[in-house]
């Protein structure tokens, strides 16, 4: 059974280039770990900025991830 979990990533604002850096280095993590077919990213607005939603097609808790 696939079962999709997201995480919102809401520490890392893509108008801070260090942390849009750290976003994709959580995705190649995340596809490392999990495998590349299995993780997503998107972007969504958050308040006046956009945040990264990392997206895995696995069973994951929030302290893998986190």
């Amino acid at each position: 059974m696939n079962t999709r979990h997201e995480f919102r990533l809401i520490g890392l604002r893509a108008e801070n280039p260090l942390a849009f850096l750290a976003a994709l280095g959580t995705l190649r993590a995340a596809a490392a770990a999990y495998g590349r077919d299995a993780v997503r990213m998107r972007w969504t607005i958050e308040g006046d900025a956009w945040s990264p939603v990392l997206r895995l097609e696995a069973q994951a808790a929030v302290d893998d991830v986190g």
